[in-house]
């Protein structure tokens, strides 16, 4: 039976050249960001001849130190606070100290930011990984037999891509940088259960698999409204909110994996030619996702820190995309039968429309700033 929802093929190469270059984008604007002075991502509210914490950036450095709201600000870069100081005193400040109502003094200094940023070599590395989510999840959407499946795929990957550009920028304490990877790592991990539900045994169109997409989306939703409702307006409750999405992240990419499994036992030894390369998939899978689930997520579950820094642990994933594309390259593989030449042609063609499109209002915004 063919598939009940297609999409025509010049059509998803539009998609796909308007995905490309919305990545090149995030990744020019994530490299400037990450050049930067950063932030320590908190805010200060006058109290009386002093200052308190208002506002911690829920995950950034302040909060990862344990400054919360509420607590007060004794210090500003190594100087006591006095009545002259205001509240936009501590916004461009690059060391604060604070005192808790329990009497801990906690303080974030110049010199522990450094080592949370990203050298240029990792910075390299993960725009070589995004632009290899980037690739294979595009190839995928446009040439899947079923385009619910490509579909996934490139929502996926692009949540994948976002994940590595973003934590470039993520150290500068950016508002958007650290929202954007936050909402791509639940992206991602609402994407590979889905993906790996929907092929290869293809279960997503029956009712169980139905009622699974319904769940996982909708918890996915609730969880980043609830992050952007933290992250805005009540920040302390994140720390109720964190141990509960890494539970979610850990649910989601073990079912994955287990799906995938469940798959390649399922699939009829006969057919040697998805069999190997689902193997592949599934032996790519356990690399790439083993290390984040082991040594960040239940650490962080467990509140007990990361065994291996973040940005280490994450350029195992690379293993994902490496695997799906020699899937792809063998041309079975969901339900991919052949590649084709002129969609490449078309991808080409589309990118450049829609690149002179967006360098012409990009011209067009510089020349009215600089006649304003």
């Amino acid at each position: 039976m063919p598939p009940r929802f297609q999409v025509p093929r010049p059509q998803r190469w539009a998609v796909a050249a308007i995905v490309i270059l919305g990545l090149v984008s995030l990744g020019d604007l994530s490299l400037a960001t990450a050049e930067q002075p950063p932030a320590l991502g908190v805010r200060a509210r006058q109290a009386g001849e002093g200052l308190i914490v208002s506002w911690v950036q829920p995950g950034g450095l302040a909060w990862d130190v344990g400054i919360r709201p509420g607590n007060r600000i004794i210090a500003v870069d190594g100087r006591p606070v006095d009545a002259a100081d205001t509240p936009s005193t501590v916004a461009s400040a690059s060391q604060i100290v604070t005192e808790s109502g329990d009497g801990l003094v906690r303080t974030v200094p110049s010199r522990v930011l450094e080592p949370f940023t990203l050298s240029r070599l990792h910075r390299l590395a993960f725009i070589a990984i995004a632009a290899s989510f980037a690739v294979v999840g595009v190839l995928i959407y446009v040439l899947a037999a079923d385009a619910i499946v490509g579909a996934i795929a490139l929502g996926f990957s692009v949540a994948g891509a976002v994940l590595f550009l973003s934590s470039i920028a993520a150290p500068s304490g950016a508002d958007w940088a650290v929202i954007a990877r936050h909402a791509a790592a639940l992206a991602f991990g609402a994407g590979a259960l889905l993906l790996f539900r929907a092929f290869p045994v293809g279960r997503l169109r029956a009712p169980r698999g139905r009622r699974l997409a319904i769940g996982c989306l909708s918890v996915t939703a609730a969880l980043l409204a609830a992050y952007g409702w933290t992250y805005f307006f009540r920040p302390a409750a994140y720390d109720a909110l964190r141990p509960v999405t890494y539970a979610v992240l850990i649910g989601e990419v073990v079912g994955a994996g287990a799906l995938l499994v469940a798959g390649l036992l399922a699939t009829p030894a006969e057919r040697r030619d998805i069999a190997t390369p689902l193997s592949v998939v599934a032996v790519g899978a356990f690399v790439a996702l083993a290390p984040s689930v082991c040594l960040i997520l239940v650490p962080s579950l467990l509140d007990i820190g990361f065994i291996v820094r973040p940005e280490i642990a994450l350029l195992s994933l690379v293993a994902l995309p490496a695997s799906l594309g020699t899937a792809v390259l063998s041309r079975r593989f969901f339900g991919i039968t052949r590649i084709l030449r002129r969609g490449l042609v078309a991808l080409l063609v589309w990118i450049a429309l829609v690149g002179s499109y967006t360098a012409g209002f990009a011209g067009l915004a510089r020349w009215s700033s600089g006649q304003n």
